[in-house]
C-alpha cells in the first residue's frame, strides 16, 4: 500500500518529536551556532561532560535529520568538521528562550 503524502508527514513529526527527547543534540546545535564548524574532538572539548557513545547517537541524530552536515572544509586538512545546517540554525530562537527560561528560574 502506497502512503498518502500526509502519512509520511506525520511520521516526520513522530520522529521529530522523538528528536526533541535527546539530551545532547540542543547543546551540539548550540555549540555549532555559536562557535562555528567543529570537529568530532573540538566537540568533545566544548562539551565535556558528553562522553563518545552520547556524542555518536547525537551525531547520528542530528545528520539524519538534516541539522548538521559533516564534510572536510579543507582538502589539506584530514579531519571532518561539522557544519549547522539552516534546519538546525533556525532552532536558535528556541534555545535562546531555554536559556533565558533557566537563567531565570533554576537559579542556585
Amino acid at each position: 500500500m502506497e502512503k498518502k503524502p500526509i502519512e509520511g508527514e506525520l511520521e516526520s513529526l513522530v520522529s521529530f518529536n522523538h528528536w526533541s527527547r535527546k539530551k545532547w543534540m540542543l547543546p551540539i546545535i548550540n555549540l555549532l551556532i555559536k562557535e562555528g564548524p567543529k570537529s568530532y574532538t573540538e566537540l568533545r572539548a566544548g562539551l565535556p561532560t558528553i562522553n563518545n557513545n552520547g556524542l555518536d547517537l547525537a551525531l547520528k541524530e542530528l545528520l539524519y535529520f538534516k541539522m548538521i552536515e559533516s564534510k572536510f572544509e579543507h582538502i589539506s586538512d584530514p579531519h571532518q568538521k561539522y557544519f549547522i545546517l539552516p534546519l538546525g540554525a533556525s532552532l536558535e530562537p528556541v534555545i535562546a528562550a531555554i536559556i533565558l527560561w533557566e537563567e531565570t528560574n533554576c537559579k542556585t
